[in-house]
């Protein structure tokens, strides 16, 4: 297994640990070393690269660009921002939070995050394992954007009150929801604003586990079905 920060020349720290990335002209306060990670399997990898892309499934065997690389982490945004979901930008309104401060919830690479970042907000991740955390960092790092990631033990938000302007919220913990509804709440100003983008109770997938329920044995309809639970999403083809 290899050190995903080595092999893609991320700086190290003295002790082996990997330095948390700020660009030099958005520079602020002290570097903070951050455990490294080993690179996931090329199987995680499409799976992860399938999930970001809002694709149910891929046409090729693997992805044609190296994983965890720029261009990979790219092409992912690119299907999911142009292809699949071009209404997402207008909704998660990248470009009309310049200078505030947002906070990140739910699963994926960091794909919409990030535009926040390039539009002047000041983002601010809370990851739920390790590997989402290292993944987000990296994907942020390799853009040359400022980061603040971190992983924390849902539902509690280890962030002060009143801290925020905006919450992106893309997922939610399916057991601790109301809690962390409450936290978010609490971290954010007055006049803030939350963003989401979650499954509807009874959605595609309800209905047609309702309709069509021989659909269970076609095996793409049970892909379909399968990667929209696990996206919230059901308008990816």
């Amino acid at each position: 297994m290899r050190d995903l920060r080595q092999q893609f020349g991320l700086p190290l720290t003295m002790d082996g640990t990997v330095a948390s990335h700020q660009p030099k002209a958005r520079a602020a306060g002290v570097i903070r070393p951050a455990p490294a990670d080993e690179l996931p399997s090329a199987d995680r990898a499409d799976a992860l690269f399938l999930r970001e892309s809002l694709r149910a499934k891929s046409n090729q065997q693997r992805t044609p660009v190296e994983p965890f690389s720029a261009a990979w982490f790219e092409a992912a945004q690119r299907q999911r921002h142009d292809r699949q979901a071009p209404w997402l930008p207008r909704l998660l309104e990248f470009h009309r939070h310049e200078g505030e401060a947002v906070l990140a919830l739910g699963n994926g690479l960091g794909s919409d995050w990030l535009e926040y970042a390039k539009n002047g907000s000041n983002v601010t991740v809370c990851c739920a394992d390790a590997e989402q955390s290292d993944l987000v960092r990296l994907n942020f790092e390799l853009r040359d954007l400022p980061s603040c990631i971190r992983q924390i033990d849902f539902p509690v938000l280890p962030l002060a009150d009143d801290s925020f302007d905006v919450a992106c919220v893309l997922s939610l913990p399916a057991e601790r929801e109301a809690e962390t509804v409450a936290e978010v709440y609490r971290v954010l100003r007055p006049g803030g604003k939350i963003l989401a983008v979650l499954p509807a109770r009874r959605n595609a997938v309800w209905w047609q586990r309702v309709l069509l329920p021989w659909s269970r044995l076609v095996p793409s309809c049970a892909a379909t079905s399968t990667f929209s639970q696990s996206t919230g999403f059901t308008n990816a083809t």
